[in-house]
């Protein structure tokens, strides 16, 4: 597959393992990696980003909301995953805690 442009409106899905919530949302461990995986939703479904994760719920944030806080966000294609995509860059605890609260839930995880 080629690689997409991904527009500051797509939405990013991030799939969210059930010890990563606390109070309700996602905590900032969930959003601390260097090169954070996570699913370009325009090309696949929330099913099939959870797919093989029975144990995972699946939030939501925006490509632009990341590079608003200094994050490169690229379409990454693998070859299990076309919708793959990265958001890259350093996550301080600050930038971690932000995408952790403005995520928006997709599908929660099992209790």
């Amino acid at each position: 597959m080629q690689v997409q442009e991904v527009a500051d409106a797509d939405d990013l899905y991030r799939r969210i393992h059930f010890s990563r919530v606390k109070d309700g949302g996602p905590t900032s461990a969930a959003f601390k990696h260097t090169e954070l995986s996570v699913d370009l939703a325009k090309l696949t479904t929330p099913q099939q980003s959870l797919s093989g994760h029975p144990s995972h719920g699946l939030v939501s944030i925006t490509a632009g909301h990341a590079r608003s806080l200094g994050q490169e966000v690229v379409h990454s294609p693998l070859d299990v995953n076309l919708a793959h995509a990265l958001v890259i860059g350093n996550k301080t605890l600050g930038i971690a805690r932000n995408l952790a609260r403005t995520a928006t839930w997709v599908l929660l995880p099992p209790e």
